[in-house]
């Protein structure tokens, strides 16, 4: 597997799944076997639990759009710095619509195998998002 086709498979998920809403590739870009590593240490097997995420993110940011910022790749490893932008215009995180304009940072990693997303490490700047939609 090429490098540059580890890169396409990412962009691919940002630009059509996130940016696009198209949650019905999923199926497409992430193997059956996805493992996701969350902040809190626990893993989540398959994508139902990514696919209810990004239902649940949908809702709160409905206009949310990502921007890559850097991409680098090693071997089967994609590492992806992003600047997310969105309205906050349904309850995240606790907070109920505050139909304010946030920008934050994501930062990921992503195990390709057979254009197939198969594992992610992610960090999100969740303190930053709840201090900007906490303002009054």
């Amino acid at each position: 597997m090429s490098t540059k086709s580890n890169k396409a498979t990412v962009t691919k998920f940002f630009i059509e799944v996130i940016n696009k809403k198209n949650l019905d590739l999923i199926g497409v870009i992430f193997s059956q076997n996805y493992l996701s590593h969350g902040m809190d240490g626990k893993e989540y097997y398959g994508m139902k639990d990514s696919i209810d995420f990004f239902k649940y993110l949908f809702e709160g940011f409905p206009d949310i759009q990502y921007a890559i910022d850097h991409i680098i790749e090693e071997q089967d490893l994609v590492a992806v710095s992003l600047t997310a932008m969105g309205t906050h215009q349904g309850e995240f995180l606790g907070y109920p619509p505050s139909f304010k304009r946030v920008r934050y940072k994501e930062m990921y990693f992503f195990r390709v195998l057979n254009d197939q997303i198969i594992e992610r490490w992610g960090m999100q700047d969740v303190a930053g998002i709840k201090e900007q939609i906490s303002k009054q």
